[in-house]
């Protein structure tokens, strides 16, 4: 029934073309009273939808407070997609959204695998001013949840998608990487076949290359391809 008046909401106030934020209406008012029903019965959903409800309205505050609590304390894995989105989106804190991302993303969420990839290559851009830097390089991990996305994708037609961004995602930063020596800089236009066979993230234009590059901190930043 909350759900009925949700969609009163959004559709009666948006004259059939419009988006958020709507007015809090009596629409707004009936859903909320069954939602906080919901909340003091225990429902699992129910945080979820009390920060859906003050998103359509508007309420960055209140949304963001619920949404949380779906996240942290119902263990929702789509509140903890929203948190990371509202982070990364109204405050530009990576640093707050990514733990979120990161949540949902290892519960199998395509949309979170995707944000948490460009959420890491983001931070390091922020903080380093560069994605490069060996021991702070987020590529390897950014191409694991590209690669991860992907595969969820591929796999799951319940898990909400990115809408095939993240192919075009990982295949740009693929074609991007490989393009440049990760140990020297040299740049090769069509591409070095070298590359770490563990992150299949860094590319290399001599085995001499890949050595310096492992000692120098790519020790630190490698990880498994997933996929």
């Amino acid at each position: 029934l909350g759900q009925y008046y949700y969609r009163q909401l959004t559709e009666s106030s948006s004259g059939g073309g419009g988006g958020p934020p709507f007015p809090k209406c009596d629409a707004f008012e009936r859903a909320r009273e069954l939602y906080l029903l919901a909340k003091h019965n225990k429902h699992l959903s129910a945080n979820l939808l009390l920060g859906s409800l003050y998103h359509a309205v508007g309420d960055d505050a209140e949304s963001l407070r619920y949404y949380k609590m779906g996240a942290d304390e119902a263990g929702c894995n789509e509140s903890s997609y929203y948190v990371g989105v509202y982070y990364q989106e109204v405050e530009e804190s990576w640093d707050l959204a990514i733990p979120y991302f990161e949540r949902a993303a290892k519960n199998g969420r395509a949309d979170a695998q995707f944000a948490l990839s460009q959420a890491l290559m983001q931070q390091a851009k922020k903080l380093f001013m560069s994605w490069e830097i060996p021991g702070k390089s987020p590529v390897p991990r950014a191409m694991y949840w590209a690669r991860r996305a992907v595969a969820t994708e591929s796999s799951s037609a319940s898990s909400p998608s990115s809408d095939g961004l993240a192919q075009h995602y990982l295949t740009q930063m693929i074609n991007l990487m490989k393009t440049r020596c990760a140990g020297c800089d040299a740049i090769d236009e069509d591409g070095f076949d070298k590359k770490c066979s563990r992150c299949k993230a860094s590319f290399y234009c001599s085995r001499e290359c890949q050595k310096n590059h492992w000692r120098a901190g790519h020790k630190i930043d490698c990880c498994d391809a997933a996929y």
